[in-house]
C-alpha cells in the first residue's frame, strides 16, 4: 500500500514541479499523506467477536456436554449473519472442549457451509483438555450480510472408533452482549450418526465463539442480474449483466475502462475468458459490468465467475473509495459464481434451414440455362460482403455431379440465396441434393457473416442437408450438331444428305428447325431442302434430310449456301458443329485457281486458357504467295468483332497454313460454352475444297482447370534433421474437358495457422510450371 501511495505521489511531484505550482505541491503531498496514514490503519483492522454464547454457563451435567465418535461421527452448529452491509471477514470460530479422552493429538477438521454448498475448509489440529479449541478460516473467507451459515464438524475420516472429544453445551436463548447487532446462533444443534441423516438436538448449541474482522472495501456478493430473452440461454448479440455488491459506495475512474472476467466454457486457461466492462453504478454500492455475446461463444453448464484475487478478477482501473483522492482501490478480492444452468451461452451463428426455392419451368425438371436457387436461412440477419460466396448442390449421384451455386441476394436479412444456372451435361433423374455442410464441405469463398462489422468472423460451416428431390429434377440437356461441316453438290444432279446428331439422346420428343442461309452469288432458286426442321422421337440420336441442286446452266463457278439451327428448345443447345457449309459445284464450267480446305486443329478447346488453331491445306504447292480469307461464326462472344475476319497466307511453295487465336484475345468475360466456326470464303488465285468449314467446341470451365495437392495432410517431424515434405501439385481439368494446349503456372505456399512461420517451420512459396 505505501509503495503504491508513494509512486502515486512522485508521479504528482513531477507534475506539479513542471508546472511550477507551489501551492497545488504542497496541497497534493499533504494530500497523499492523508490518505496513506488513513490507508495504514485500515490494514489492520481490529478482530472482533460476531457472535458467542461462551459467556453462558453450561453446568456439569451430562446433558450439557455432547461427544464426537463416541456415539456421533458429525456435529453441525448454524448461524446467521446481520444485516449490517459492510460485511466481515471470518478469522475463527473457538469451541469449548470439555474432554478429549487421551485423543489430545487427533485432527477433526471442519468446513463452513453457505446452503449446500461449501465456502470454506477450517482446520485445527491438538485438541486441548477444558480449553477453548480455535478452527482457523482461510484468508478471504468473506462473509455476507443477513445470510445462514453453518460450522459442521465432521469426524468419519479424522478420528479413531475408540476415541472422541466431548464438547460444552448450553440450551441457548439469547446470546452475549458485546457481539455484533443482529447476528444470531440457530436455537438447536444438529448432529449425525454413522454417516446416515443430520437429527436435532433440540434447544441446545455448542459453546461457540465466531470471531472475524470488516472487511476492508471489497465486494461481498456477485450476481449474474440479467436474463435471457429465450428461455436459459443467451445467444448472439444478447448483454450478459454482473453486478458486484461492496461494502461502501464505489466510484470508476474517469479515464480507463474498469472490467471485470467471466468464463463462457469449461476449459482451465484463457481462451474461455470474457471481459464484462463497467455499464452503470458509480457512486452507489452497486457495479454493474456487461458483456455482449459474441460469435462462437458457447457454454452448455452456464457462465461461471472465478473468485476475484490478486491475479484475478479486475483488469483496467479498480473502483475506488475516496473520489477526491483517488488513491483508494477497492480490492481485488470478490466472491465467485459457479456454473449457473439458468445462464447458458450459444454464440454460434448458424444456418437454421436450407429450402430450394425455384421451380422447374416445365413439370418437374429443370433444362439447359434454366436457374436452381437454394435458399439458407439464419437466425439472425447475415451478410455478405462480395459475390463470391457459394455453396456446393448436387446434379447426380457421385462426387464428381458437386455443382456451385452463386450468392445473389438477401444480404442484411435472414435469407440468403444462392444460384446456379443448368449447364450442358447436366442430368439428376431422382432429383438434386444439397449434401450437410461441414468444415471441408459446404460454403466456398467469402462466408456469410453476422454483421458488417464483424466481416472478418466467419460462421459456422455446418447447415442442413437435403435429400434427392423428385421435384427438382434435371432434364437431360443435349447437343445438336451437323455431323459433317462442309458438304458438295452439283448442278449435274447430284444432291447430299445431312445428318443431325443429338448426344446424349433426349428424353423427351424434340423439334430441331433447320435455318438455310445463301452467299457467294447463289439463291434460293439454286437449290432445295427437303425438310425445315427435324423431329427426334425420345432416344433418337440421329434425323437426316437431303439438299439437292438446281442447274441454271450459268457459268457461276461454286456458289455456297450455309445451314444452322434456328431457335433450339429448352434443354437442346447448338453443339461443337453448328453450322454446315453446303458448295454447288457448276458443271457449265471449269474451276479455276488452288483448292483450299480447312480442318480444326481439335475437337474442343478451354476458352481464355487454350489457343484456338485451325489447319488450312492447300492442295499443290504454287511458286507465289497465297492470301486466303476466313470468316469466323459464334454463338457466344468469345472473340472480338474485329477479329471474326481473317486473312491467312501461304508462303510460295507452301502447302500448308494455320489460323491461331491466342488465348489473351479472346473474351475473359464468358458465361457459357459454345462453338466458334471458321469458314474458307472465295478469293483470287485459290478455289474453296471440301470441308470448306470447320467448328471447335469452346468449353467455359466453372473453372475449367483445377489445382489441388495430392494429399490434405503432411506430417513433419521437428526431431528430424532437416524434416521436409515433397508436396506433390496435381492440375487437372474438370470431368469431359480436353487438356490444356499450353503452359500455366501454379503457385503454391506455405501459411501459418497453429505453427508459427520462421519459429515451427521455414516459410515457402514456389512456382510449378505445367507443359502441354
Amino acid at each position: 500500500m505505501m509503495t503504491t501511495l508513494l509512486d502515486k505521489l512522485d508521479k504528482r511531484v513531477v507534475t506539479d514541479v513542471e508546472r511550477g505550482d507551489l501551492r497545488a505541491l504542497l496541497v497534493a503531498v499533504a494530500a497523499a499523506l492523508v490518505v496513506a496514514v488513513a490507508a495504514r490503519a485500515e490494514d489492520d483492522p481490529p478482530i472482533t467477536t460476531l457472535v458467542t454464547n461462551m459467556l453462558q454457563s453450561s453446568g456439569s451435567s451430562v446433558s450439557k456436554r455432547i461427544s464426537l465418535n463416541g456415539d456421533r461421527d458429525g456435529l453441525l452448529q448454524r448461524f446467521r449473519t446481520g444485516p449490517n452491509q459492510s460485511g466481515y471477514e471470518l478469522t475463527s470460530i473457538w469451541l469449548y472442549v470439555r474432554d478429549t479422552h487421551e485423543s489430545r493429538f487427533m485432527t477433526i477438521n471442519a468446513g463452513l457451509f453457505r446452503g449446500d454448498t461449501k465456502v470454506a475448509d477450517l482446520t485445527k489440529s491438538h485438541l486441548n483438555d477444558f480449553a477453548h479449541n480455535e478452527w482457523q478460516a482461510a484468508e478471504n473467507t468473506h462473509l455476507e450480510p443477513d445470510t445462514e451459515y453453518a460450522f459442521v464438524l465432521d469426524c468419519v475420516a479424522g478420528c479413531a472408533n475408540d476415541n472422541f472429544a466431548q464438547f460444552g453445551t448450553t440450551h441457548s436463548f439469547e446470546e452475549d452482549s458485546g457481539a455484533e447487532e443482529g447476528w444470531s446462533l440457530h436455537n438447536h444443534l444438529g448432529y449425525r450418526t454413522a454417516g446416515g441423516d443430520w437429527h436435532q438436538d433440540t434447544n441446545r448449541v455448542l459453546r461457540i465463539r465466531i470471531k472475524g474482522h470488516p472487511s476492508l472495501h471489497r465486494a461481498y456478493k456477485t450476481e449474474i442480474v440479467s436474463t435471457p430473452r429465450n428461455g436459459d440461454t443467451y445467444h448472439y448479440g444478447e448483454n450478459i449483466d454482473i453486478a458486484l455488491r461492496f461494502n461502501t459506495n464505489v466510484y470508476t475512474p474517469l479515464h480507463g475502462e474498469s472490467a471485470i472476467s467471466i468464463r463462457i466454457g469449461e476449459a482451465a486457461d484463457g481462451p474461455t475468458y470474457r471481459k464484462a466492462t463497467y455499464l452503470s453504478g458509480t457512486s452507489t454500492d452497486r457495479l454493474v459490468y456487461r458483456y455482449q455475446v459474441q460469435i462462437d461463444d458457447a457454454d452448455a453448464d452456464g457462465i461461471s465467475i472465478d473468485e476475484g484475487g490478486p491475479n484475478s478478477g479486475f483488469s483496467g482501473p479498480l473502483p475506488i473509495t475516496a473520489p477526491s483522492f483517488g488513491l483508494l482501490p477497492v480490492d481485488r478480492y470478490f466472491p465467485g459464481v459457479a456454473d449457473s444452468r439458468n445462464h447458458k451461452v450459444d454464440g454460434s451463428f448458424h444456418v437454421r434451414d436450407v429450402a430450394i426455392t425455384s421451380r422447374p419451368a416445365h413439370g418437374d425438371g429443370y433444362r439447359l440455362d434454366e436457374d436452381i436457387e437454394v435458399t439458407l436461412t439464419f437466425p439472425i440477419e447475415a451478410f455478405v460482403g462480395s459475390d463470391d460466396s457459394i455453396i456446393a448442390i448436387r446434379v447426380g449421384d457421385d462426387d464428381s455431379n458437386y455443382r456451385a451455386a452463386r450468392y445473389v441476394s438477401g444480404s442484411g436479412t435472414k435469407r440468403l440465396v444462392y444460384r446456379y444456372r443448368v449447364q450442358f451435361g447436366d442430368f439428376d433423374a431422382d432429383g438434386i441434393s444439397v449434401d450437410v455442410g461441414g468444415a471441408h464441405s459446404g460454403f466456398g469463398g467469402s462466408l456469410p457473416t453476422a454483421s458488417p462489422d464483424l466481416g472478418s468472423i466467419p460462421l459456422s460451416r455446418d447447415y442442413p442437408g437435403i435429400a434427392d428431390d423428385p421435384k427438382h429434377k434435371v432434364d437431360r440437356s443435349a447437343d445438336a450438331s451437323f455431323a459433317v461441316d462442309a458438304l458438295t453438290i452439283s448442278e449435274g444432279g447430284t444432291a447430299a444428305t445431312v445428318t443431325v446428331e443429338l448426344d446424349p439422346d433426349p428424353d423427351r420428343s424434340v423439334t430441331i428447325p433447320i435455318v438455310d442461309a445463301v452467299g457467294n452469288g447463289a439463291s434460293r432458286d439454286d437449290y432445295t431442302l427437303s425438310t425445315t426442321s427435324l423431329t427426334f422421337a425420345r432416344g433418337e440420336t440421329s434425323k437426316s434430310f437431303t439438299v439437292s441442286a438446281t442447274d441454271d446452266r450459268e457459268d457461276d463457278d461454286g456458289e455456297r449456301l450455309e445451314l444452322s439451327f434456328g431457335t433450339l428448345p429448352a434443354g437442346i443447345r447448338a453443339g461443337r458443329q453448328a453450322t454446315a457449309s453446303v458448295t454447288i459445284a457448276d458443271d457449265d464450267g471449269a474451276a479455276t485457281g488452288q483448292t483450299v480446305t480447312i480442318s480444326a486443329g481439335r475437337d474442343a478447346y478451354i476458352a481464355v486458357l487454350d489457343d484456338v488453331v485451325f489447319n488450312l491445306t492447300l492442295a499443290a504447292a504454287s511458286d507465289q504467295e497465297i492470301t486466303v480469307n476466313v470468316q469466323l461464326t459464334q454463338d457466344q462472344p468469345f472473340l472480338n468483332a474485329d477479329d471474326l475476319t481473317q486473312r491467312v497466307e501461304f508462303p510460295a511453295n507452301a502447302t500448308a497454313a494455320e489460323l491461331r487465336f491466342y488465348a489473351s484475345q479472346q473474351n475473359e468475360r464468358l458465361i457459357q460454352s459454345g462453338t466458334l466456326t471458321a469458314t474458307v470464303i472465295e478469293g483470287a488465285n485459290y478455289h474453296v475444297g471440301t470441308p470448306a468449314a470447320a467448328s471447335v467446341h469452346m468449353v467455359v470451365g466453372n473453372p475449367a482447370l483445377i489445382a489441388r495437392l495430392s494429399q490434405p495432410l503432411y506430417h513433419l517431424d521437428e526431431g528430424a534433421t532437416g524434416a521436409a515434405a515433397s508436396v506433390e501439385v496435381i492440375l487437372e481439368t474438370q470431368r469431359g474437358l480436353p487438356a490444356p494446349n499450353r503452359s500455366h503456372e501454379v503457385t503454391v505456399s506455405t501459411e501459418s495457422a497453429t505453427a508459427v512461420a520462421d519459429v515451427d517451420y521455414t516459410p515457402v512459396s514456389e512456382t510449378v510450371t505445367f507443359t502441354p
